[in-house]
């Protein structure tokens, strides 16, 4: 069964702790007292134990973020809160504090003396406690569950009313004491109805607000009526608003706020901060206004929840039992457990020594929270295998026994009566990280898809990237940076002379790679660029094994002759030989024989050749090569620009070199090279950025004149000095295993659910994308007429998918007769940006693309009506035939 497809994607990711060894996840546990909520962050691999607080905030607040005016009065951000108060909930004024605990404590300060009365549904331990400080009397209202969730009991609170009445009601839409379920809207606005009539102020607990207007259907309105019956509104940011901290109480009342600004300085700080930094209170701002404006963001969540619980029931869990707005609760009873503090602590601990995973413990039962747009379907796949696993083992648990006692579950400390059940659950190819910050999506119309495609003469890279759902035309610059990479980004000093962060690069790139020199450059055509001008004199022949668009033309503006020595399997999509990115070693060696060394500048060899499908070249191949080209005085140059996605190609394909580490393949496949050129845009997994590295000082310095002339300064390459840092992070993140399992496991996914469609790709299956055969596609469409433009094309009209064509408009013109180039393949490139997309997003890239197969035979070619001189694929505009 799929995952929901998310309306987002990854931006910039968080790496997940490594698995530690089942030892050091039981000293962990050792030194917590056996209570999870006591291991560190490092401790934990998948953090299930909480919701509030864990969401990944999007790119508009993290851009807030930046932008937080921290004045200390009347900051700007202040203001903005007030603006979508107004907006949203219709209330005339805001304070804004730290926290919800917060917010109880001043609304128990400014409502609640001593001797009120104050009926409440369902609350926590925690709002039971500032109300009964204060003085108050709490009056219990009973619940009814209706097909929505929880609503007041309204006959049980008439009575009520009419026994005791109260000075307030107080409601909370999902209460934590029973498994935070939602509350039914339209028998809540009953309720306030009810109660406005009989003159009784209602103070609204409204958290999670914008989640249950969007499941139950609901408009911004219908929350405007909501909150006009409410005296005043509180709101957790925490909850619904994707904020990491902040809550909000509003109302309308002069005197209330009055009142509240007198004692919000007290205990919070001024009423224009309230306790938060300025770029908390702008990213509040915006995610008050995400809220109200995306509710698909919320469908999807509870869509993600409903798929849990299904995966879980199919097993045999009562994963239904409770109703929950925020995640998934399974019985202890499902473990052959009791629901004591002390059971459910020993399940908690087990699934964490079995898998690395940390679930809370609420209303009696084990809970799997769901922060919003932070797991991936993996992940939860991967908790499933861990809760299977914790059930199979079950019986081995023992006793817990409580050497420290606590009425806040996270302050106890266990001891188990015996030793604890040994296996051990490890991940594969599930990612390890987690979103951080995520970036909204939006899915046209077909008919807005139509006029973008006609707008942009056909050439999906004259799409605009708000027109486009799932974004698959490259992987260069499209990578979700890190946690790290951004931290580095951010520290760096920015300087024209030798900075740290070229330091850091300087030495990442000696450590990784082994070359001695660097230049950096914007990216990796500017390296093209350089190499080229230095190394080739015109009339000298280029050994390629195929050729790469921007590659070629600067090997041929520089007056070289291009020449394609690769293997000749490289040319038949359907061959399965192993490594199709190998020169043919008998044909490099009988062009030298025949033309001489001295009219070759240099051979290159691309690394996971880009044109082939992404196919890799073997350590074997590529040592012969060297060894050749050293025999006979030729550089051999490297595009390693994938070199890390190559070189997990050889770990998992070549004799020999399956116990290695990915390191250790890199650093010896890059030793039989004298220079590379390297685009940092792809496996280093920055935005921008590239560089040459060279073993001789030499050929160093006879490159510089040309960097300073075109591209920047030495120790910068044109860049600025944080992309340097970002890069020196990238190059040990790229070499990292369990990344590398989970970046090709995707990539491997999308070719494997294709080719089970009957669509033809090329095979095998490449690293970094996927290549659809457009002539076995399109067999009526000749390549004149741009099959794979075309389809390119038919993919973004069927499901605003974007991807490119790697076929004749790529190819370009000879240009000795000016004839178009017709390639042996004719491709359509699905390249999958790393760390971006899901599993469901790579399920609706298929079903659109079935669609389109299933109405092949009714496509046709293209005429092109606008031909640039040079890379015409980036320009190039077309309209139907």
């Amino acid at each position: 069964m799929p995952s929901p497809v998310e309306p987002y994607r990854a931006k910039t990711i968080a790496p997940l702790s490594t698995v530690a060894s089942y030892e050091q996840r039981r000293q962990a546990l050792e030194r917590a007292g056996y209570n999870t909520y006591q291991l560190c962050e490092e401790e934990v691999f998948l953090d299930f134990a909480h919701f509030r607080g864990l969401h990944a905030m999007s790119d508009s607040q993290w851009g807030g973020m930046l932008q937080g005016d921290e004045a200390y009065a009347g900051s700007r951000n202040f203001y903005h809160i007030e603006q979508a108060v107004r907006s949203i909930f219709g209330k005339a004024w805001v304070i804004p504090v730290h926290r919800g605990r917060a917010a109880f404590n001043l609304l128990a300060q400014v409502y609640l003396s001593a001797g009120t009365s104050i009926a409440c549904g369902p609350i926590s331990e925690l709002e039971r406690y500032h109300f009964e400080r204060s003085g108050a009397r709490v009056l219990p209202v009973p619940v009814v569950w209706t097909s929505h969730g929880i609503a007041p009991q309204i006959e049980l609170l008439s009575e009520l009313l009419q026994q005791a009445m109260p000075q307030y009601f107080y409601w909370r839409l999902s209460p934590e004491p029973l498994g935070y379920p939602m509350s039914d809207l339209d028998s809540l606005l009953e309720c306030f109805r009810l109660l406005a009539a009989l003159g009784i102020p209602i103070l609204w607990n409204a958290s999670g607000c914008f989640a249950h207007i969007a499941l139950q259907d609901k408009t911004i309105d219908f929350l405007h009526e909501l909150a006009s019956l409410a005296r005043l509104l509180l709101w957790n940011a925490r909850e619904d608003g994707f904020c990491n901290t902040g809550a909000l109480l509003c109302g309308n009342e002069p005197h209330d706020a009055q009142h509240l600004r007198a004692v919000v300085v007290v205990f919070e700080g001024l009423h224009t901060y309230g306790g938060l930094a300025g770029r908390d209170l702008e990213a509040l701002a915006r995610g008050l206004s995400e809220a109200a404006h995306h509710p698909e963001i919320f469908r999807h969540h509870a869509q993600v929840r409903q798929w849990l619980q299904q995966e879980l029931l199919h097993r045999g869990f009562h994963s239904t039992q409770l109703s929950s707005c925020w995640g998934v609760h399974l019985p202890p009873q499902d473990f052959g457990k009791g629901a004591s503090p002390a059971e459910l602590a020993a399940l908690s601990a087990t699934v964490y020594l079995l898998s690395g995973i940390r679930l809370g413990i609420n209303a009696e039962h084990l809970f799997l929270a769901l922060p919003l747009r932070c797991y991936l379907g993996e992940h939860l796949r991967f908790a499933v295998q861990a809760l299977e696993q914790l059930r199979s083992s079950a019986h081995e648990i023992p006793a817990f026994l409580p050497v420290q006692e606590s009425p806040f579950l996270w302050e106890c400390r266990w001891k188990p009566l015996g030793a604890l059940p040994t296996a051990s659950l490890q991940p594969h190819a599930v990612p390890p990280y987690r979103l951080q910050h995520v970036e909204l999506l939006t899915l046209p119309s077909r008919q807005a898809r139509e006029r973008a495609l006609r707008e942009a003469g056909y050439n999906t890279f004259l799409l605009r990237s708000e027109d486009v759902f799932i974004d698959l035309l490259t992987d260069s610059g499209t990578s979700a940076q890190s946690t790290q990479q951004w931290g580095a980004l951010l520290q760096t000093t920015e300087t024209l002379d030798c900075s740290r962060a070229w330091k850091l690069f300087a030495e990442a790139v000696e450590e990784i790679l082994g070359f001695p020199f660097v230049i950096p450059t914007h990216q990796g055509r500017a390296a093209e660029h350089i190499l080229s001008q230095t190394l080739i004199r015109p009339g000298q022949y280029v050994l390629n094994n195929m050729y790469f668009t921007t590659t070629r033309e600067h090997q041929e503006r520089a007056g070289g002759i291009f020449v394609d020595l690769i293997v000749p399997e490289a040319h038949d999509p359907t061959s399965l030989y192993p490594f199709k990115g190998d020169m043919d070693l008998g044909a490099v060696e009988e062009f030298i024989r025949r033309h001489g060394s001295q009219q070759i500048a240099y051979i290159c060899l691309e690394m996971n050749v880009n044109m082939a499908g992404g196919q890799p070249v073997s350590l074997a191949a590529t040592r012969r090569l060297a060894e050749l080209a050293r025999e006979h005085g030729i550089l051999l140059v490297f595009d390693a620009t994938r070199c890390a996605e190559n070189a997990f190609f050889i770990r998992e394909r070549e004799p020999r070199q399956a116990s290695r580490s990915i390191a250790e393949i890199v650093r010896e496949l890059m030793s039989y090279a004298d220079a590379i050129t390297f685009s940092a845009k792809k496996d280093v997994l920055v935005n921008i950025g590239g560089f040459i590295a060279l073993r001789s000082e030499e050929l160093y310095r006879r490159m510089l004149p040309l960097l300073y002339r075109f591209e920047g300064e030495r120790f910068n390459g044109g860049l600025a000095a944080r992309d340097l840092a970002a890069m020196a992070c990238g190059l040990r993140e790229m070499v990292q295993l369990e990344y590398l399992c989970a970046r090709i496991a995707q990539v491997q996914q999308l070719g494997q659910w294709l080719s089970a469609e009957g669509i033809p790709i090329v095979q095998p299956i490449g690293g970094h994308a996927v290549y659809i055969d457009a002539r076995r596609f399109l067999p009526h469409v000749p390549q004149s007429h741009f099959p794979a433009q075309r389809l390119a094309a038919e993919f973004y009209l069927e499901g605003g998918v974007r991807t490119m064509e790697r076929g004749t408009v790529s190819a370009g013109r000879d240009p000795r007769t000016g004839e178009h180039r017709y390639p042996a393949l004719e491709l359509v490139r699905l390249t999958i940006p790393r760390r971006v997309y899901s599993t469901a997003h790579l399920e609706w890239v298929v079903q659109s693309i079935r669609a389109v197969w299933e109405r092949r035979d009714s496509i046709g070619g293209l005429r092109m009506v606008y031909e640039p001189p040079q890379l015409r694929f980036f320009t190039a505009r077309f309209e139907p035939l």
